[in-house]
């Protein structure tokens, strides 16, 4: 056991967020409350800026669009939801505007384009699905793209440029895809 400061990641990430030192010298019992403490904060703004927001009881992933004002969640499920306002300070003026459900298992994978606006998202299915936005009616399209992978798809990214992405998967490949709108 350590005595005094220790290079824990945690303890190092919770003070830089609270910016309440650790004082346990390793792991202990406040360990459990610190955790709890830490998963709960979201950071907004500045580092010593910190408010509390609940949209769902644990999110397994999320990505931002392009200029910040909608995010999109996984609440731990097959669901991906999409939330607007996000400009806004406080969370409960965030709406949820959509509701993305097309993988059968728990999404693990989300990632907005910036380029082209298009969500991908990869999931335990080893599926992943492009999202199109079509305006005309107020609605997301999704597009499968079948991995041909023998395991979970754990992440996904876009290419700076929207056209191509990379999967992560769980048979430690990563299918590189090309994504073409006809």
């Amino acid at each position: 056991r350590m005595k005094g400061p220790h290079p824990c990641w945690f303890c190092l990430l919770l003070q830089l967020v609270t910016g309440v030192p650790c004082d346990s010298g390793g792991v202990s019992a406040s360990f459990s409350s610190r955790l709890t403490q830490g998963f709960f904060l979201l950071l907004t703004g500045a580092f010593t800026m910190a408010q509390v927001a609940r949209l769902a009881s644990t999110i397994s992933c999320h990505a931002w669009n392009a200029d910040r004002s909608m995010v999109a969640i996984c609440p731990n499920s097959a669901e991906v939801w999409i939330y607007s306002n996000c400009h806004a300070p406080k969370t409960s003026e965030w709406e949820k505007k959509f509701v993305l459900a097309q993988h059968d298992l728990v999404v693990s994978g989300i990632d907005w384009s910036p380029a082209t606006n298009r969500i991908v998202t990869c999931s335990h299915d080893r599926n992943a699905f492009v999202w199109n936005f079509d305006a005309a009616a107020n609605e997301w399209k999704a597009t499968v793209c079948v991995l041909r992978i023998n395991r979970a798809a754990t992440a996904v990214k876009w290419s700076p440029d929207g056209k191509k992405f990379a999967v992560a998967s769980a048979a430690k490949s990563v299918p590189v895809c090309y994504y073409d709108e006809s």
